[in-house]
């Protein structure tokens, strides 16, 4: 796991001509109640849960899922919770 400083700090950038934005919490957005879903165009939440070696077969599974479902539109109002056995979603 990464340091308690560098866990808790926050970073965000815009992604150039989208409007996407790359956020990093650590699991800040799971709150529901402080980060509506309805809100957003579309949060992701990756579970580590302290094991860094399930990075590839998470980002896989990941990777196959925004590939089975590619309109942005899909993502609106929705929290994914991708974890390495299974990709939740909570509205």
């Amino acid at each position: 796991m990464l340091a308690d400083s560098v866990a808790r700090s926050r970073c965000h950038w815009p992604c150039e001509g989208t409007r996407r934005r790359a956020d990093f919490a650590n699991g800040d957005f799971l709150d529901i109640v402080a980060y509506p879903p309805a809100d957003y165009f579309g949060i992701v939440a990756i579970q580590l849960h302290n094991h860094p070696e399930i990075i590839p077969q998470l980002m896989e599974r990941l990777t196959a899922y925004f590939a089975a479902n590619p309109p942005q539109e899909f993502y609106h109002g929705k929290l994914l919770i991708a974890e390495a056995h299974r990709i939740r979603i909570r509205h």
